[in-house]
C-alpha cells in the first residue's frame, strides 16, 4: 500500500516503499552486469573510433604536431563514417532497450510491489514508447527555447544603443524563465512511465491530471534528492582520486628536479593505480543504477496515489 503523497514521503520513496525484499541488490547486480556487456558490445561497434584515438594517442607520445594529429584523426574517422554511423545507431537502440527494461523493472516494484523480473515483453515496449515521447519532446522544449530566446531578446537588442548589459541580464532572466517553463512540464509529466505500468497502456500526456496541485512538493522532492544523490558522486570521486593520488605519490620521487616520463607511465599502468580506478568504475556503475531507482521513486508515488483514481495497479480495468 503507498504512502500518502507528501514532500518528504516523495523524496524518500525509494527507501520507504513497500514490496518483496531483496529487490535491489538484484536489481544493481543485473545493472552492473547489463552496463559491462554494454561497454563490451559498444567497443565492437566503435571499434574504428577507439582506433582513432589509439592512433592518435601514439603520435602525440611521438611527438607529432597537433596539426598532424588532428590530420591523421579526421582521416581515420573519415575512412570508416559507414560503419561508425551504423554502430551509433545500434548502439541507441541497445541502450533505449536496456534503459526500457531497467525502467520497467523499478516502475514494477514501485507500483505493482513486484519482486525483480527482467526480461522484455509488453511493459517494456511500452515503456520504450515513453521513453521516445520524453525524448522527441525533448528537441521540440530546445528548438522552443531557441526560438523563445530570440524572440524575446532580439527586440531590446534593436533598440537598446549601446546596452549591452542591459540585454546581457534581460536574456538570463528569460533563459532562466524558459528553463523553468520546462521544468514545469517536465515534472506535470513526470509520472508518465509509472502511470503506463500501473495501466498496462501507454500514457503520456495523461500524466497531467495525476500531478495537479503537487508541481512544488513534486518539484521539491526532485531537487532535494538529487542535490543528496550528487554527495554520493562527490564522495566516491573524493575516496577514489585521493586513493589514486596517494599511490601516485608514494611511486614518484618527489625530491627529484624532474620525474621520469617512462616511471610515471609505468606507474599508471601499475596495479596500486589500476585496481582503485576499476573498482571505482564498478563503484559508480552501481550507484548510476541506484540513481535511476531513486529517482523512480518520486513519479512512482505521484502514479500510486493519483486522486483521480486513487492509484491503484489496476485502475485501468476498474476505472
Amino acid at each position: 500500500m503507498a504512502r500518502p503523497f507528501s514532500f518528504d514521503n516523495a523524496a524518500f520513496h525509494f527507501a520507504r516503499t513497500d514490496g518483496p525484499p531483496g529487490f535491489l541488490p538484484k536489481y544493481l547486480a543485473a545493472y552492473a552486469v547489463g552496463v559491462v556487456i554494454l561497454a563490451l558490445v559498444s567497443f565492437v561497434a566503435l571499434r574504428p573510433l577507439f582506433g582513432a584515438y589509439a592512433q592518435m594517442f601514439a603520435l602525440l607520445a611521438q611527438g607529432a604536431s597537433e596539426t598532424e594529429v588532428n590530420r591523421v584523426f579526421g582521416d581515420a574517422i573519415l575512412g570508416d563514417i559507414g560503419r561508425l554511423s551504423l554502430g551509433y545507431l545500434l548502439m541507441m537502440l541497445i541502450y533505449a532497450g536496456f534503459w526500457s527494461m531497467m525502467e520497467s523493472a523499478v516502475l514494477r516494484r514501485y507500483v505493482r510491489e513486484e519482486g525483480f523480473s527482467i526480461g522484455w515483453g509488453a511493459d517494456e515496449w511500452r515503456m520504450l514508447g515513453v521513453g521516445l515521447l520524453w525524448m522527441v519532446s525533448f528537441i521540440v522544449a530546445y528548438l522552443a527555447l531557441i526560438i523563445a530566446t530570440v524572440v524575446l531578446v532580439m527586440p531590446l537588442g534593436a533598440v537598446a544603443d549601446g546596452g549591452e548589459a542591459l540585454v546581457a541580464i534581460w536574456m538570463v532572466i528569460v533563459i532562466f524563465g524558459l528553463l523553468f517553463v520546462w521544468l514545469f512540464f517536465a515534472v506535470r509529466l513526470s509520472p508518465a512511465g509509472a502511470m503506463t505500468i500501473r495501466d498496462e497502456k501507454l500514457t503520456f500526456f495523461g500524466a497531467w491530471g495525476a500531478s495537479k496541485g503537487r508541481f512544488w512538493p513534486t518539484f521539491g522532492a526532485f531537487v532535494v534528492l538529487g542535490l543528496i544523490l550528487y554527495v554520493g558522486v562527490f564522495i566516491l570521486y573524493l575516496v577514489g582520486g585521493v586513493t589514486v593520488f596517494a599511490t601516485l605519490m608514494s611511486g614518484i620521487d618527489v625530491n627529484s628536479a624532474e620525474a621520469n616520463p617512462d616511471e610515471v607511465l609505468a606507474l599508471f599502468a601499475s596495479p596500486g593505480v589500476l585496481i582503485p580506478v576499476g573498482l571505482m568504475y564498478f563503484a559508480m556503475l552501481l550507484y548510476q543504477g541506484f540513481w535511476q531507482y531513486a529517482w523512480a521513486g518520486i513519479p512512482a508515488l505521484v502514479a500510486t496515489t493519483d486522486p483521480r483514481t486513487g492509484g491503484m495497479h489496476d485502475a485501468a480495468a476498474t476505472f
